[in-house]
């Protein structure tokens, strides 16, 4: 049986110290991290040091290259402001990799629609956007809208996943994390 396809993680918000870990701890391997924008020396050092990611970059030419060349299929962790999501799920799909967006986009409906159409196209890829439950209500009118165009595009799942983060030394509470 194979194993869990290799991730690149596209975007350095706060969420990629979370989730870097995480998916190692899943087994899966992160390969590279691009970002859109230029690394500050912070950057490069959470990069290296804290994530021990040997492998980044900055340059559209850069991610191009990374989606164009590998053997497999990839699975791409989109983790950039929503803004710039509509272009990097175009060079996603056209090279048929897998995705997940971990920030909400924004909700135009030409925008969606357009996303939805092109995440649509290749029935063998994983496209899965996820939601903060503070943005309830952008998910609600999300599952109306998908719901009003009576497009089959498969199952509409909520995972209820919580991450509390809290010292494990605190003084005035010796369980902080209950």
């Amino acid at each position: 049986m194979p194993g869990p396809p290799p991730v690149v993680i596209l975007g350095t918000l706060p969420i990629i110290e979370i989730c870097v870990p995480l998916l190692r701890q899943f087994g899966f391997q992160v390969i590279h991290l691009w970002s859109p924008k230029r690394f500050t020396s912070l950057t490069k050092k959470l990069v290296q040091d804290q994530l021990k990611l040997d492998s980044y970059s900055c340059s559209t030419y850069s991610l191009e290259q990374i989606l164009s060349t590998s053997s497999q299929p990839l699975l791409v962790w989109v983790c950039v402001e929503p803004d710039q999501h509509l272009s990097l799920i175009s060079k996603i799909i056209e090279q048929k990799h897998h995705f997940v967006f971990l920030s909400p986009f924004t909700l135009d409906t030409r925008e969606l629609s357009q996303i939805i159409q092109k995440s649509t196209l290749n029935k063998t890829t994983l496209n899965c956007f996820c939601y903060l439950f503070a943005f309830l209500p952008t998910y609600i009118k999300l599952k109306r809208m998908l719901q009003d165009d009576k497009e089959n595009i498969g199952d509409i799942l909520l995972v209820d996943l919580r991450i509390k983060c809290s010292s494990l030394s605190s003084t005035s509470d010796p369980y902080p994390y209950w």
